[in-house]
């Protein structure tokens, strides 16, 4: 203890012995322990090669099979919401992209960000009418399902899906045409829990078909059933 005097408002307190603290850099089990998640996993960053080491080349992925999945785009029209969509379908391999409600300019820029390169390995195609390509994929079996706030709406992780089906989104102003609704087999929509309405385009687009891709990888075997 140190020493205090009558007069000495303040004691002398004694001194700390310094701590040495060693750089994680030089002890591997410190680089562990820092990496080392509250689950007891070590993680890493995996580099570009290791990302893609189990891609197929260029020639087997034009013949890959997809899963029994289509999107259409009932009106969207933004460049970058477009591309967006475009790099989706490529993630989730759906089986094809239905873009209904104008021209796409895939020279745009934004288009370009946003879709990095996927135009050129997604199937897609242009329809000029959002309900009359809708009544087609009800022809040939694909049952409907919209992605908007409707009446009747479940959120993703309580739709039990039925393949093959169409995911059907809509523009950014008017959401999903009426006339589409009225074909639909069934409608999705991401709960809204805060002050805004509704989600951009492509994240609500993400959501919806995250939960669709993987109920139809279960199906197919591709991922285990929980």
């Amino acid at each position: 203890m140190g020493r205090r005097t009558c007069c000495d408002p303040y004691p002398i307190m004694p001194s700390r012995p310094k701590l040495r603290v060693a750089s994680p850099l030089a002890c591997p089990v410190a680089v562990a322990s820092v990496l080392r998640n509250p689950y007891g996993v070590i993680m890493r960053v995996l580099t570009t090669a290791e990302i893609r080491s189990d891609k197929l080349d260029r020639v087997a992925f034009r013949v890959i099979h997809r899963l029994p999945i289509q999107v259409l785009l009932d009106g969207v029209q933004r460049p970058y919401n477009l591309g967006a969509v475009f790099r989706l379908c490529d993630a989730m391999l759906v089986e094809r992209l239905i873009i209904c409600g104008g021209p796409v300019d895939i020279r745009n820029r934004r288009f370009l960000q946003a879709a990095r390169g996927t135009q050129r390995w997604v199937p897609w195609e242009l329809a000029e009418d959002a309900a009359l390509a809708v009544a087609a994929l009800k022809r040939q079996g694909s049952r409907i399902v919209v992605a908007d706030l409707a009446s009747g709406s479940v959120p993703p992780e309580r739709f039990d899906p039925v393949f093959p089906l169409c995911l059907v989104v809509g523009g950014e102003a008017e959401g999903v045409s009426q006339a589409v609704i009225d074909q639909a087999d069934a409608a999705v929509a991401v709960p809204m829990l805060g002050m805004v309405n509704s989600l951009n385009v492509a994240t609500a687009t993400a959501v919806v078909l995250y939960y669709l891709t993987v109920a139809a990888r279960r199906g197919d075997g591709s991922i285990p059933p929980v």
